[in-house]
């Protein structure tokens, strides 16, 4: 019952200090995650925020990501074979992820100017530490010691083609393009 559930985690790493937030609002295939960090180590000073994404029973070429940069939209497909990765200067605060064949799409959105990059990271079961398929949109930020950083993403899932999930999406009325100042 209510509008929305919460979970929170957290994190004590030798003083510096994480936690999320989640919030599944009511009757909406919203996801949010609200990131504090609390770092008392100065070398701490950029975070890749790494949500691992999974669309659909098998991640594989039918997976097509689209990056919304200056040039316009970018396409990347999964490749199935390789571990692959790649930097992103994004004009909008969105990625889309589109499993072709489910017919299945997932956002992640977020405020376009807190990161100074997204990274794009493509896992696969060659990988020594995490044998598995999988990808990362991680948006990278910055953060500054002796003081408390915020960083929220949403992760919005729906039946149907990305492009009418973008719409939905923005609807929300998050800060997704930049300001003109930035164009």
């Amino acid at each position: 019952s209510g509008g929305s559930a919460v979970a929170i985690a957290e994190a004590d790493i030798r003083g510096n200090k994480i936690t999320k937030r989640y919030t599944l609002f009511a009757g909406s295939p919203l996801l949010e995650v609200n990131y504090q960090f609390e770092f008392v180590n100065p070398e701490l000073n950029v975070v890749g925020v790494n949500p691992i994404i999974k669309l659909g029973e098998v991640c594989d070429g039918s997976h097509v990501f689209y990056f919304p940069t200056k040039q316009g939209i970018e396409e990347r497909r999964f490749l199935e074979h390789r571990m692959y990765g790649e930097c992103f200067n994004l004009e909008e605060g969105w990625v889309a992820c589109y499993d072709e064949v489910e017919k299945l799409t997932l956002i992640t959105g977020f405020d376009v100017e807190k990161p100074y990059l997204v990274h794009f990271w493509e896992n696969t079961p060659q990988n020594y530490d995490s044998h598995y398929y999988y990808v990362e949109i991680q948006p990278w930020i910055r953060t500054a010691e002796g003081q408390t950083n915020y960083f929220t993403y949403y992760l919005y899932g729906c039946k149907g083609d990305w492009r009418d999930a973008v719409e939905e999406f923005r609807k929300i009325g998050m800060p997704l393009k930049r300001p003109s100042a930035y164009s």
